[in-house]
């Protein structure tokens, strides 16, 4: 995509700031509620991980996602533009990010791989912690080895991560209700929210147009900066996520809908708005920065496998709680190569030039 020019696109079609809004709230209420009107209420009933609800949400989200990008081009794109080419019109796609996989993918994954030092760092010391425990219980000492030996490593690593992974690709393969659960979380949740949430609104916001042109910016058409973009369209991200509050209180029962629950109910809420917000923000940074819709599903993909930091080794209880100043310097370290990690003159992760944003204000 980084080699296309604004010439070789179609005419992006450019709306008001509030008719751009306007259609990204939508987009996203559309998302939600289609959950709702098109499952049956004898779907609904049952629990959220039941396999016959992940199969029905997940082929209602992915025609969602096919209708949403298969109108785009309907919505924003000017075809009644003659001087366009009948050829050059279909290019539309560009805007949302469908384009040939590149080395930029991998370096995007490797980008966000480098947050979660600190959790490579945990399940190392984990690794190392248990070689000296086997150790330690095999040859009878009486305290542990600085230094297990590598035979005992290779335990370890074989206990903790060789028979889980089998146990896991077993169950996979064997349990339908684990196998979908994957599924949704891994593969069928990343590509649709990535499809909608950011192929399908970031564009249009970065192509909208203040109502008062005496107010646009210094380009003289768009009203809203790609870091202004980066921190509004995660907002309409937060938007798919509210319903889980809804259904997380519809199936209490009646004595257990107190003030305290819900009170915990609304933190937990208060902190996937904060998350999902942090990583749709990251996320349509790297969409506007690579142009790539790929880029940012293989990142979601990754972070919805590696889940939250693991904190655990803070508390005394803890197996690591003996490395927890070690693991400290390792989170910080992965969180300020990240942060480092922006500056395009840093190790290269990212293009000089934001790919999208200067695809859509030039179109």
């Amino acid at each position: 995509m980084a080699s296309a020019t604004s010439a070789s696109l179609c005419k992006h079609n450019s709306f008001s700031l509030p008719q751009a809004l306007l259609y990204c709230f939508t987009l996203a209420s559309f998302f939600v509620t289609s959950l709702y009107l098109f499952v049956p209420s004898s779907v609904r009933k049952l629990p959220r991980d039941h396999t016959k609800h992940i199969k029905w949400r997940s082929a209602i989200v992915t025609v969602v996602s096919i209708v949403g990008i298969a109108v785009y081009p309907w919505l924003f794109c000017d075809n009644d533009d003659l001087h366009i080419e009948e050829e050059k019109k279909n290019l539309w796609y560009l805007y949302v990010g469908i384009a040939a996989p590149s080395f930029q993918d991998v370096k995007v994954v490797l980008h966000a791989t480098i947050l979660y030092l600190g959790s490579f760092a945990c399940s190392w010391m984990n690794y190392y912690h248990h070689a000296r425990i086997i150790q330690l219980n095999d040859e009878r000492r009486s305290k542990l080895p600085l230094l297990p030996k590598p035979r005992y490593m290779i335990i370890a690593f074989s206990r903790l991560w060789i028979k889980p992974t089998k146990q896991s690709l077993q169950s996979f393969l064997k349990d339908e209700t684990y196998r979908w659960t994957i599924l949704r979380n891994l593969l069928i949740a990343p590509i649709s929210e990535e499809c909608v949430f950011r192929a399908c609104i970031i564009a249009p916001l970065l192509s909208s147009h203040n109502m008062d042109t005496t107010t646009s910016n210094s380009d003289g058409h768009n009203s809203l900066s790609p870091t202004q973009v980066c921190w509004i369209a995660p907002l309409f991200f937060g938007v798919a996520h509210l319903h889980h509050f809804y259904e997380q209180y519809r199936r209490l029962p009646i004595l257990q809908r107190t003030k305290e629950t819900i009170l915990k109910l609304t933190l937990g809420l208060l902190f996937q708005l904060s998350y999902t917000t942090l990583f749709g923000a990251y996320a349509s940074h790297v969409f506007i920065r690579t142009g790539s819709l790929l880029s940012t599903i293989l990142v979601h993909m990754l972070c919805n496998y590696m889940g939250l930091p693991e904190i655990n080794f803070v508390s005394p209880t803890s197996g690591l709680h003996c490395y927890r100043w070690l693991l400290l310097v390792a989170y910080i370290i992965g969180i300020v190569i990240f942060i480092k990690g922006f500056d395009t003159s840093f190790l290269g992760l990212f293009p000089p030039e934001s790919v999208l944003a200067k695809i859509a204000v030039e179109s």
